[in-house]
């Protein structure tokens, strides 16, 4: 037996950074657990959903329909990748936390972003003193920022240019039928 090669997440699809990814959890009451499956695109988020929709069940004695998945949450990796956020009553502002939204929704246990898609943990190592994570996390903030700028300037550019584009194929439309 060959050991399967490991491509990506949970050993199939490649991430691709290219795409945006969410973590889905829900409750299932049917079995009494809750489910976790993170890193899915959005296409596999669809799917899933409508597969969900179809877990139900008819309580005769009721007459009433019971939907087995409970409390679905879809959240962004993005932004469970971010640090959690503390109020601090002494500057009565919300700071960084030690740990990212993963950790603190979901344990320790999903915080192995570096594993599947390269991008480094924001939750402060043990053997790191307070002063490195700082200035990990700033350093992290700052590209994180640029990237997101040049994504919305992207995406903003792309709907500019999709409406001209349903402007144009309207008037082209108008044109034919006159």
């Amino acid at each position: 037996m060959t050991k399967k090669e490991k491509t990506g997440i949970y050993f199939d699809n490649p991430y691709d950074q290219k795409k945006e990814y969410y973590f889905v959890d829900y409750h299932c009451s049917y079995d009494c657990r809750w489910v976790r499956i993170p890193y899915q695109t959005w296409e596999e988020v669809v799917e899933l959903v409508k597969s969900l929709n179809s877990e139900w069940g008819f309580d005769r004695e009721d007459k009433s329909m019971v939907r087995f998945p409970q409390d679905l949450r879809i959240t962004p990796e993005k932004k469970l990748a971010q640090l959690h956020q503390v109020f601090n009553e002494k500057t009565n502002k919300y700071e960084d936390d030690f740990i990212n939204n993963r950790t603190y929704f979901f344990s320790g246990r999903y915080d192995i972003d570096e594993c599947w898609t390269g991008v480094k943990s924001l939750n402060k190592k043990k053997d790191e003193t307070l002063e490195d994570w700082k200035e990990r996390v700033a350093i992290a903030k700052e590209e994180l920022e640029a990237k997101r700028s040049a994504a919305y300037t992207e995406t903003i550019n792309s709907i500019d240019r999709i409406k001209n584009q349903r402007r144009e194929d309207k008037e082209k439309e108008r044109e034919e039928t006159v």
